[in-house]
């Protein structure tokens, strides 16, 4: 009875060389920034360590914590209601819920500003009820909030 395994034949010489091509063209570059930072290594740990840029870091990091915990609570509790209760309009809101991922985040934090900033339309239609100012969205409670509202998607589907 005859083997029903297929021989495989060695690539050609050609494709072997492309490849071989293409994977130094996208590892070169790599490459080159890690022996140049390398080379100069007192002034990469002398620009990263400093204290400014290790507050980022540490804000970074808690913009991200603060982010998953939140997307992950509004994502878990959108989904639960509309799977678990009855709530009105149940497939017209399967449909809604996901649509923040559809619009990047960038659009979403310009639209955002563009609102409810100072001078922005929110604060003009409340001008005429005697609300003078409201608080900055700016910084890391708007970046908190545009970035919950536009990941939960994830955690909802």
């Amino acid at each position: 009875m005859a083997s029903s395994r297929k021989v495989r034949l060695p690539a050609p010489l050609q494709l072997r060389v492309g490849v071989a091509v293409i994977s130094v063209a996208f590892v070169a570059p790599f490459f080159y920034l890690l022996i140049h930072n390398l080379s100069a290594a007192g002034a990469f740990f002398d620009a990263t360590l400093t204290d400014d840029a290790l507050k980022a870091f540490l804000r970074t990091v808690l913009l991200g914590l603060s982010v998953a915990v939140a997307a992950s609570f509004i994502g878990t509790a959108c989904a639960w209601i509309v799977t678990r209760s009855e709530v009105p309009g149940r497939r017209a809101w399967r449909i809604l819920l996901p649509l923040p991922l559809v619009i990047p985040s960038f659009v979403g934090a310009f639209v955002f500003l563009a609102a409810f900033a100072r001078g922005g339309l929110f604060e003009s239609v409340l001008a005429p009820f005697g609300v003078g100012e409201i608080p900055t969205v700016r910084g890391f409670l708007g970046s908190f909030i545009i970035l919950s509202l536009f990941t939960y998607p994830y955690v909802y589907l």
